[in-house]
């Protein structure tokens, strides 16, 4: 039978993970796009206090094998192995494992193909896309990913829309866990309609910044004056991207921006860890913080009402009509 890949929908990034894929010869079905029917999916077979993108991944992949089913192909899912412990060291490294679980234990027929770590990330990501299709040379797979990297961040560049130098707009920075910040499907289409009330928003969270972690010599994309500031606070590390959200704000109230909304799948460890000392330097630094809880429970009319809400108060503190 053919093989077929499948992956989680991530954003725009979900196109150039395909458009990569079938350049190294690969037949690749996407998911179908997220939906209250793809969250309710996930949510009904997780256990309650899993993260919330475990549940939205895992009801995309059930979504993407009824697919399958009805047109008779079985699908390859692609994911992250658990011995990537460098990722992110949070819950992510075992989502994939456990949900392949989840869907065999359905009765669902498929193969997996898992980014491992051998040595390096670098040569993990490497030989699992040579995997993809053996009859490839490891050239043509590193060539292939660079432009796929390219691309990435040219995509980046896009849809970032962030002025610095406008003086109308009041400015947000937005931090919080990976996936909830870049998959609009998720965080209820927020960057554009920050936008659309007239607000300048910015975000270090990206897929590009992903790609170097695991990396010998990473450093986030923060610069490092303002994690030493951050360091202040605390030893060791909240892990994910728990630190990231912390050490931006420093970024932020040095840059003059009005405040920061921080989103926060409830039950993510990192996030959750790091709440309390945000709140703390957020209040030192005198800059205002939005949390947004994003799980199953919540609406969309209720994150419009408190979007509306924080950005008028911003407005008005700022003397912008």
């Amino acid at each position: 039978m053919e093989r077929v890949i499948t992956l989680p929908r991530i954003s725009f990034y979900s196109q150039i993970f395909k458009q990569l894929l079938e350049n190294l010869g690969a037949k690749v079905m996407l998911p179908p796009p997220i939906t209250e029917k793809t969250i309710k999916l996930g949510v009904k077979y997780s256990s309650p206090m899993m993260c919330h993108p475990f549940k939205v991944t895992l009801g995309s992949f059930i979504e993407a094998l009824e697919m399958a089913k009805k047109k008779g192909i079985k699908l390859t899912y692609l994911g992250i192995g658990t011995s990537n412990v460098c990722v992110t060291s949070c819950r992510f490294q075992q989502y994939f494992e456990i949900q392949k679980k989840i869907c065999e234990d359905l009765g669902y027929d498929f193969d997996t193909i898992f980014i491992e770590r051998k040595g390096s990330i670098f040569f993990g990501v490497l030989s699992t896309f040579k995997r993809v299709n053996p009859k490839n040379s490891y050239p043509k797979v590193i060539k292939e990913l660079i432009k796929a990297v390219k691309l990435m961040y040219q995509e980046e560049k896009k849809n970032e829309y962030f002025d610095g130098h406008d003086q109308e707009k009041i400015k947000i920075g937005i931090v919080g866990e990976f996936y909830t910040v870049i998959e609009n499907s998720i965080n209820y289409d927020i960057f554009n309609k920050l936008r659309n009330m007239g607000v300048n928003v910015h975000t270090f969270v990206k897929c590009t910044s992903e790609l170097k972690r695991g990396y010998k010599g990473y450093k986030e994309e923060v610069p490092m004056s303002f994690v030493k500031e951050a360091k202040k606070y605390y030893k060791g590390t909240f892990r994910a991207h728990g630190d990231s959200s912390h050490h931006a704000l420093y970024f932020y109230k040095h840059h003059n921006f009005d405040g920061v909304i921080h989103l926060m799948p409830l039950s993510c460890m990192p996030e959750a860890t790091s709440e309390m000392i945000m709140d703390l330097a957020a209040k030192r630094l005198d800059l205002p913080l939005y949390r947004f809880e994003i799980d199953e429970t919540n609406s969309e009319a209720n994150v419009n009402t408190r979007l509306e809400a924080s950005v008028e108060l911003l407005q008005r503190k700022k003397g912008i009509k």
